[in-house]
């Protein structure tokens, strides 16, 4: 039978905890793997519910979790507790996210903090713009709201920067956060990368102006996204970028 990320067949056990859930008492064939809904707004709440089933799966021999995501995002401040309450579990037992519907906002975070990330194919993740809920008012009180939401971008992209497994990724996850970076696909030395469309740009003018060889101008491949547009990615599009694992439409297929 085919093996799947927890090297188990298409037989494999799945146990879903929910909150408010008793302990598991009774003995499985096999060791579980739990499937824990991480869904609606991030908040609070939703984080005292995660770190509650990842302990309860730790205490009942959980061979791992899978964290069953679809969530329009939430509390920034929350969403990297979450991350740190992710990377716990992960050093203790394997930990996958699979999508479905939706992984936004803060969601994407979330997402992209599992050791292992898939997507069901028609599925989104990205657009991870910090919102203001009171501004308006004109005068310094808009001037402060706005350099606080700029800090807060600063930090999610770099929170996003340091969970992408490979560096040439950052400019596709930095532009889910920044909508005025734009990002484009290009290709050098057989290798495929992501470059801002400003640094592209820059690197276009350098070789116009005689500043760098024309060999050190990557290939165009393809704009993903323009600038003044945050970035959204389908599950198919994710996993033909490398940014996630794979796809997987219904469970099994993660076992």
């Amino acid at each position: 039978m085919k093996k799947g990320i927890f090297g188990l067949s298409l037989l494999c056990l799945f146990v879903a905890l929910f909150s408010g859930s008793t302990p598991l008492a009774m003995k499985f064939p096999v060791k579980p793997v739990v499937l824990i809904t991480v869904e609606g707004e991030i908040h609070n709440t939703l984080k005292t519910y995660l770190k509650h089933c990842i302990t309860e799966a730790q205490k009942n021999g959980a061979r791992g979790v899978i964290l069953k995501i679809n969530t329009p995002g939430g509390e920034a401040a929350t969403m990297l507790d979450m991350i740190e309450v992710i990377h716990d579990a992960g050093r203790e037992m394997p930990v996958a996210g699979w999508v479905v519907n939706k992984a936004l906002s803060a969601g994407t975070g979330i997402s992209l903090a599992c050791p292992a990330i898939y997507m069901q194919p028609r599925s989104v993740i990205g657009a991870s713009a910090v919102i203001a809920l009171a501004m308006g008012s004109g005068g310094d009180d808009d001037k402060n709201m706005e350099n606080m939401i700029l800090k807060s971008q600063s930090a999610i992209r770099e929170t996003y920067e340091g969970l992408v497994k490979k560096p040439e990724l950052k400019p596709l996850v930095a532009a889910m956060v920044e909508k005025d970076l734009g990002v484009v696909q290009v290709s050098k030395d057989g290798k495929t990368y992501f470059l801002s469309d400003k640094e592209y740009r820059d690197l276009e003018k350098q070789v116009a102006e005689d500043k760098k060889p024309e060999k050190d101008l990557p290939t165009l491949v393809k704009s993903i996204r323009e600038a003044g547009k945050l970035v959204t990615l389908t599950g198919d599009e994710a996993a033909g970028f490398g940014l996630v694992n794979g796809t997987a439409d219904t469970l099994p297929e993660l076992c």
